[in-house]
């Protein structure tokens, strides 16, 4: 029997076996901002999100897309009340998982102004990325930057909010990198931005590196046999991999 991978559904999905989210998703509060949303950030991060909720956190993330290619992630997450299935697999065997910690994802491909709202929001505490090495580059205006900057002049204008800032990218220095590109972007519009993130923003990167795979259909096969249709739409991770 197919079973859709959905909130109401999971009662049912859990009964095969397979783990799902035991706590009450509408409890929890998006207050980490996550732009790019693939299978990097949905096999780490928003699992070790999913994991802390487990444990009685009540964060969550809300996804955000500048890109129009960020549709198909926008329409296959909401069409799933945004959750997801999850395969770890290591040497002894492989396990799925559906994963709950993201609740909400805006795409804002062409409106700059909706994502600065999002970023504005004083309940925000954490404007985490993947956006590639490409998208710390200042060889040419870079939307993605000049996007950020215009979320964070809104946030200095709603009140100056900390915010913390996290480059998940995996490149050498990632979150020196975010952090001069963003400085300097910010740099260029006011002295008055440029002191605001200063003094109220700071740049992290995670610990360690990261790593994620995409499961081919020659590996997905044989671990979803006897699934549901719908968890087809999975990303694979190697256990070990920690951020």
């Amino acid at each position: 029997m197919t079973i859709r991978v959905a909130q109401s559904n999971l009662d049912a999905i859990g009964a095969q076996g397979i783990a799902v989210p035991r706590y009450d998703r509408s409890a929890l509060a998006p207050r980490i901002l996550h732009l790019g949303v693939g299978g990097f950030h949905r096999s780490h991060m928003a699992l070790y999100t999913d994991e802390l909720a487990a444990g009685g956190s009540d964060w969550a993330i809300r996804g955000v897309g500048l890109l129009e290619a960020d549709r198909h992630m926008a329409e296959s997450l909401s069409g799933q009340d945004y959750l997801y299935t999850l395969i770890e697999r290591d040497s002894d065997g492989a396990g799925v998982r559906v994963i709950g910690s993201i609740v909400d994802y805006v795409l804002a491909s062409g409106n700059v102004e909706k994502f600065a709202r999002l970023l504005a929001d004083p309940e925000l505490a954490i404007l985490s990325l993947t956006i590639t090495e490409g998208g710390y580059s200042l060889a040419q205006e870079n939307p993605t930057l000049e996007a950020i900057a215009t979320g964070l002049e809104a946030r200095r204008l709603g009140g100056e909010a900390p915010l913390t800032i996290l480059s998940c990218d995996n490149l050498p220095g990632n979150g020196k990198t975010a952090g001069a590109a963003i400085m300097t972007v910010c740099q260029s519009r006011s002295a008055e931005l440029l002191r605001y993130v200063e003094e109220s923003c700071a740049v992290h990167r995670p610990r360690a590196r990261l790593g994620a795979l995409q499961a081919t259909d020659v590996e997905r096969e044989p671990l979803l046999h006897g699934l549901p249709r719908r968890a087809r739409r999975s990303h694979l991770r190697r256990r070990g991999d920690r951020c």
